[in-house]
């Protein structure tokens, strides 16, 4: 069988390169190999370092985001099986071989991998890792959700459900979105956790709430198209749900008004980040047994929860327009 690993990049000067090599190495393909990579519209030296590598189809386009990008991808793609990874990581060298090799099955579609970290000097990194094993280790064999940077599906499947949306612009959703479709059209999604990649996690701290922000912005227009998943699914759970319950008490008090009503929220809002303030701890040491560590990991959980939280708030109050042929 033929496979396209389809790679989207903007600004990635200094991690396509190494991505793009490890894809090469790969050990023990199962068929014919094409990379192609989706230049959205990069300001840096992406476009020079992409011209100096051989082996790969390059496609550029202005900036448009993720989802427009592995669409466009996967335009160009001729492979049987198309594979989403991201700029950032580094492919193990067997992840191909083991992220494809469940597809000998007719009846599978659809398969995802894992996540390894690839800047462990980091605390904020070694934390958003820890995190995310943790999170993996309740899943079975198949999932309700996979993210895109090790992500496998036939491309019939991919056709049929119309790709990404492309209404999603930033890298937040469009791939919630997708499973999401995937699983509406009746087929399940694969998990192989022996199928891993290492990850460039955020390393300062502002950024990542900035992240966080955007993605809680994103789950507010994703879950009025999958209501049903506003519960969860294989990845966020119960706890993600109660942190925005939590979080929302907690600013009350900024938003009362006369002196006893605000002095009432003001109580109210001082428990509600306690416990979730001990709730986080609890949660951080399940991470790591280093007390600095845990007491740093639950800092920023909470602060996590309270970015999420506001925008949700922005994308729920926010109007944005249909994109072009979006269904109404």
């Amino acid at each position: 069988m033929k496979i396209s690993v389809i790679v989207p990049v903007f600004n990635g000067e200094n991690t396509i390169a190494s991505n793009i090599a490890a894809i090469k190495k790969q050990k023990q393909v199962p068929g014919d190999l094409e990379i192609i990579v989706v230049d959205d519209g990069s300001k840096d030296s992406t476009p020079a370092i992409l011209k100096s590598i051989d082996e790969i189809t390059v496609v550029t386009q202005t900036n448009k985001g993720p989802a427009a990008a592995r669409n466009a991808g996967a335009r160009r793609a001729s492979g049987e099986i198309i594979v989403f990874t991201d700029a950032d990581t580094i492919p193990h060298a067997d992840w191909l071989n083991e992220l494809t090799e469940p597809f000998n099955d007719p009846l599978i579609k659809a398969c995802a991998g894992t996540y390894t970290i690839a800047n462990s000097e980091s605390m904020l990194a070694e934390i958003v890792q820890k995190e995310i094993e943790l999170r993996h280790r309740n899943y079975g064999n198949f999932i309700k959700f996979a993210g895109t940077y090790n992500l496998a599906m036939r491309k019939q499947l991919f056709d049929k459900i119309g790709g990404f949306n492309e209404t999603f612009t930033q890298a937040s959703g469009e791939d919630n979105d997708l499973c999401y479709r995937i699983l509406r059209e009746g087929c399940e999604i694969k998990y192989v956790n022996s199928a891993k990649v290492a990850h460039h996690h955020p390393e300062k701290l502002l950024r990542y709430l900035k992240e966080q922000y955007r993605h809680g912005y994103w789950r507010a227009w994703l879950y009025r198209q999958f209501p049903e998943r506003i519960s969860g699914d294989s990845y966020t759970s119960f706890k993600d749900g109660a942190e925005v319950i939590l979080s929302l008490v907690s600013m009350l008090a900024v938003f009362s008004g006369k002196r006893g009503i605000h002095r009432f929220m003001a109580c109210l809002s001082s428990l509600a980040l306690l416990l979730m303030g001990l709730w986080q701890m609890h949660y951080a040491r399940r991470i790591s047994e280093n007390f600095f560590k845990s007491l740093f990991a639950a800092l920023v959980f909470t602060l996590r929860a309270v970015a999420r939280t506001c925008g949700l708030i922005h994308g729920i109050i926010l109007h944005r327009p249909r994109a072009s042929g979006e269904k109404k």
